[in-house]
C-alpha cells in the first residue's frame, strides 16, 4: 500500500545511520583496547628490568594487541647481518615454528630490517618480496599457511631488532594495525633496551658491592687463611660458580692449598697440595695464564691427581677456571672457580679473577704475600 512504501522510505535513512553508528562505535572500541594494551605494555615492561622477562611479556603483549596467533622478537647482529630470535610469544596449543636464525635479508622480518619499515605479507610463501634458504622454506611449506607482519626494532636511530607477529593465512594487515604495530615496537624497542642495559650492568654492579664489602671485612682480620677463606667465598657469587680454591705457590712449584668455598669445603676438611704442573691450577701458575675446561675429566691435555680429581667429582666440578694470582708482578698462587660440566668460562671472567685480591684492598694482596713466603 502507498502508507506501507512511505514508511518503506524511511528505513534506508534510519538503517544508514545506526550501521554508521555501530561502526563508529566498534572502531572507538578497537582503538580505546589498543590504547590500553599500550598503556599496559608500559606498565608491564616497567615492573621489571630484567631482560627476559621483559623481552617475554613484549612478545605475549603483542598479540593480544594485534589479535595475532604469535610472536617472535629478533636481534640483529650488525657483524654478520643475522636476525636471532630470543623471545617468543607463548599460545596455548601446537606453537608456530619461527626460525630461531635468519640470514642476512631473508624473511619477513629481514625484509623489514633492510628497509627500515613495516612490511606485511598476507601469504608469505607466495610472496615474491620474502625469500628463505631451502632448508627454512621446506619447513615453512610443512606448517599451516600463514599471514605475517614484521616492524623493525629502532634504538636512537639505529636497527636493534626486528619484531614479527603471525597470523591465519589471508589475514590482510590494515594502514592501523601497522601503525599500531610500529607504535609498539616503538614502545618495545626502548624497553629491551633499558632492560638490557641494565642487565649487562648487573654484573658490574655485583662485583663492585662484593669487593666492597669484601674490603671492609680483610681490614677486621690479619689472619691470612682468613683472607683467603673470604675471597674464596666472595668469587662464588661474583662468578655464580659451585666452588672455589685458592692455593699459595710454593718454592718447589707446587701449590698449598690456603682456603675452600662453596661445595669443596663442603665435601672435604683437606685439600691435597698439587704437585707443580698438575690440574688446571697448576697448568696456570706454570705457565702465567688462566687456564679453563668446560669438562676437565674429558680434557687430556689436564694432569689430574687421583685426590684431587676425586674432592672435584664429589663436589659436581667439572668446568674449571684457574688463574694465577701475582703480586708486584710475580706470581704467589692461583684461584680456581668450579662447576657443573658444560659452563663456559668467558675471557671476560678469566681477566677479572686475578684482580680481585688487589681490587679488594692492598691489604688482601699484601696478606697474601705474606703467608707465601712464611
Amino acid at each position: 500500500t502507498a502508507d506501507e512504501l512511505r514508511l518503506l522510505g524511511t528505513l534506508p535513512a534510519h538503517a544508514a545511520n545506526a550501521i554508521n553508528d555501530a561502526q563508529l562505535y566498534r572502531e572507538a572500541t578497537r582503538q580505546a583496547q589498543r590504547m590500553s594494551a599500550l598503556a599496559d605494555l608500559a606498565r608491564l615492561v616497567s615492573e621489571t628490568l630484567d631482560f627476559d622477562p621483559a623481552a617475554q611479556r613484549v612478545a605475549d603483549s603483542v598479540c593480544s594487541l594485534l589479535g595475532a596467533r604469535s610472536s617472535c622478537l629478533y636481534r640483529f647482529d650488525p657483524a654478520s647481518g643475522t636476525l636471532v630470535a630470543f623471545a617468543a610469544s607463548r599460545e596455548p596449543g601446537p606453537a608456530y615454528q619461527w626460525e630461531p636464525v635468519l640470514p642476512s635479508g631473508t624473511g619477513i622480518a629481514g625484509v623489514a630490517i633492510g628497509q627500515r619499515r613495516p612490511v606485511a605479507s598476507a601469504d608469505v610463501l607466495n610472496d615474491p618480496r620474502i625469500t628463505y634458504t631451502a632448508e627454512a622454506r621446506a619447513r615453512i611449506e610443512r606448517e599451516p599457511r600463514c599471514a605475517l607482519l614484521a616492524v623493525p626494532l629502532m634504538v636512537k636511530g639505529q636497527v636493534s631488532g626486528a619484531l614479527a607477529v603471525n597470523d591465519q593465512v589471508g589475514r590482510v594487515f590494515d594502514e592501523s594495525e601497522i601503525r599500531l604495530a610500529q607504535t609498539f615496537a616503538d614502545q618495545a624497542a626502548l624497553a629491551l633496551e633499558n632492560a638490557r642495559l641494565y642487565t649487562e650492568a648487573r654484573p658490574r654492579r655485583l662485583e663492585a658491592e662484593e669487593l666492597a664489602r669484601l674490603a671492609r671485612t680483610l681490614t677486621e682480620s690479619l689472619d691470612p687463611r682468613a683472607v683467603g677463606e673470604r675471597i674464596a667465598e666472595s668469587v662464588l657469587a661474583l662468578f655464580q660458580v659451585k666452588s672455589s680454591v685458592l692455593r699459595l705457590l710454593s718454592p718447589d712449584g707446587s701449590l698449598v692449598a690456603l682456603a675452600r668455598g662453596g661445595r669443596r669445603r663442603e665435601v672435604s676438611d683437606v685439600e691435597n697440595d698439587l704437585p707443580a704442573g698438575v690440574g688446571a691450577s697448576g697448568l696456570a701458575a706454570a705457565e702465567g695464564r688462566a687456564g679453563a675446561a668446560v669438562d676437565i675429566f674429558n680434557e687430556p691435555s689436564f694432569v689430574m691427581a687421583d685426590e684431587i680429581a676425586n674432592a672435584m667429582r664429589r663436589a659436581g666440578d667439572a668446568a674449571v677456571l684457574a688463574v694465577p694470582l701475582r703480586a708486584k708482578g710475580r706470581i704467589i698462587g692461583t684461584l680456581s672457580l668450579g662447576d657443573t660440566a658444560g659452563r663456559v668460562f668467558t675471557a671476560g671472567e678469566g681477566g677479572r679473577v686475578p684482580t680481585l685480591p688487589g681490587q679488594a684492598g692492598p691489604l688482601g694482596a699484601r696478606q697474601l704475600e705474606h703467608v707465601r713466603i712464611a
